[in-house]
């Protein structure tokens, strides 16, 4: 009985394990799979939420480094 009992809790976390490793911004589109219980569901939905929020501010980093290393190309050439 015990055994069924953490083969039946492990396997669905087992499946949000091997999602998580798959999730990449290409595939944080896709609908985000069943994973039998509220909880898990409601972490995967925590991992994604994250996962695009780390992309958007990794975005807006680069974004802003393009602007500062454009905006600091003259001062520099001044100086120099």
């Amino acid at each position: 009985m015990l055994f069924w009992l953490l083969k039946a809790v492990g396997k669905p976390i087992e499946r949000l394990g091997e999602w998580s490793k798959n999730l990449s911004v290409d595939t944080v589109g896709e609908p985000i799979p069943d994973f039998r219980y509220k909880e898990l569901n409601d972490l995967a939905g925590l991992i994604r939420h994250g996962l695009v929020a780390s992309h958007r501010s990794l975005e807006r980093e680069q974004r802003f480094l393009q602007y500062a290393s454009h905006e600091l190309r003259t001062p520099i050439a001044v100086i120099r």
